[in-house]
């Protein structure tokens, strides 16, 4: 409990609102008999604030994390049929192949002589 030394200007009742209590129980504290001003130099306890304990940070469980769907995977047709202007470096360049795999997956032998509505695989 903190102590304090009362001079004679020093009412309980300037004192009470000061240190945020009430009239009723500083007097309550004080050694004297009067209840509004204490004869000098009187020694009245007063109680120290308490700290406040601030309460308890309690943290907000964070928002799940995103999960992104994979970008759906674009499914390769492994035969494509021949239309006019397709040439056998075209549909290689189409699918991610090269001339070399497309030929020999189809039996194609140089010059490379597709037909249009042929059927040619374009993976192995």
């Amino acid at each position: 409990m903190g102590k304090l030394t009362m001079l004679l200007e020093n009412h309980l009742k300037s004192l009470a609102v000061v240190c945020g209590l009430s009239l009723a129980f500083l007097g309550g504290c004080s050694s004297t008999k009067e209840a509004d001003v204490p004869p000098a130099p009187a020694k009245t306890e007063i109680p120290a604030p308490v700290a406040e304990t601030p309460a308890p940070v309690v943290e907000q469980p964070s928002m799940p994390p995103v999960v992104e769907e994979p970008a759906p995977v674009e499914t390769v047709s492994e035969t494509h049929t021949v239309v006019k202007g397709d040439t056998v470096y075209s549909i290689a360049k189409r699918y991610g192949r090269t001339v070399t795999e497309v030929a020999r997956w189809n039996g194609i032998k140089s010059p490379y002589t597709i037909k249009i509505g042929q059927t040619l695989k374009v993976a192995p």
